[in-house]
């Protein structure tokens, strides 16, 4: 602590032995449900990240928490964000159209039947 305290008040170089802090995320889910997502580190600035996949699209408040040190007070912050549904994953295959070749051979097949059909009644009426 004294060669960061330095640091700040002295203009000293800043110590290569500094981290963060431990920080804990909760969130209140769009259910109203108080949910701890999980704890990080911050680095030397205060900054500190933390990737979460909510399991349901809605409103989320954020609540993060320093539990304070022998140097530091504790403190919290807080912050909303909305979540929405996932976008569908596109087939990486592409879609390929086929022609309808069942109902080529259907109407080919009734065709073909109808023809018999016409023949053998032209042949029926020649012999009588």
């Amino acid at each position: 602590m004294t060669a960061w305290m330095e640091y700040q008040y002295h203009q000293r170089s800043i110590p290569t032995t500094a981290k963060g802090v431990e920080v804990s995320i909760d969130t209140i889910d769009p259910n109203g449900n108080y949910v701890h997502i999980g704890n990080t580190t911050s680095d030397i600035n205060g900054l500190y990240s933390y990737v979460f996949t909510p399991e349901i699209s809605g409103k989320y408040a954020i609540i993060t928490t320093f539990g304070g040190t022998n140097s530091y007070f504790a403190s919290h912050g807080e912050t909303a964000m909305a979540v929405g549904e996932a976008a569908s994953t596109p087939s990486p295959y592409p879609t390929v159209t086929l022609p309808p070749t069942e109902t080529y051979i259907a109407l080919s097949t009734v065709a073909i039947i109808v023809a018999i059909a016409i023949v053998g009644i032209l042949l029926l009426r020649k012999r009588s």
